[in-house]
């Protein structure tokens, strides 16, 4: 299977994009979005092995397409503990497995979203400075207001995640 099409996978399941990914593997943006971009078929042993290593991903998975996730030693014990559970601590574990699973989705979308629009504020300050004036300044003022007032937003939000997480696991418990 192509290289970039096993890695676009491994996003899109990850809910990842490329600043994630290149954060996550220790590489630069432009080099996953190269690899991306121009639909590489392959790429140097040295970028698998950081991508592997950065995702939790076996190399193996992007040579054939086919998920070799290896597990560290805490999710053996977490697995063993599982399966010697009966029907009932089967649901109860999975409940607050979905639950986690969405509120830590739903968080990410909104550090993504946070992130995009102080990227976004940069570039427009980055832009508004090139026009000069003291049009500029003021203009300046409101993109740090808007990511400020973004930030906020974002930390009012998971702060009512996480007390609606508590709550639930609470009630299942």
């Amino acid at each position: 299977m192509e290289f970039y099409k096993v890695l676009q996978a491994i996003m899109d399941e990850k809910q990842m994009n490329i600043p994630d990914v290149a954060r996550a593997s220790g590489l630069s943006d432009s080099t996953i979005r190269s690899i991306v971009k121009r639909k590489s078929k392959t790429v140097a042993l040295e970028v698998a092995a950081k991508l592997s290593h950065g995702l939790g991903i076996s190399l193996e998975y992007f040579n054939d397409g086919v998920p070799h996730e290896s597990l560290d030693p805490k999710e053996h014990q977490i697995i063993k503990k599982y399966r010697v559970l009966d029907e009932h601590g089967k649901d109860v574990v999975e409940t607050v497995l979905d639950k986690e699973h969405v509120r830590c989705t739903s968080l990410r979308t909104q550090r993504n979203q946070i992130r995009q629009q102080t990227e976004e504020s940069h570039e427009n300050q980055y832009m508004l400075q090139n026009d000069s004036t003291d049009a500029d300044s003021d203009i300046e003022h409101q993109a740090d207001r808007v990511a400020s007032m973004a930030r906020e937003q974002f930390l009012l939000e998971q702060d009512k995640a996480s007390q609606a997480s508590s709550a639930n696991v609470s009630a299942a418990g």
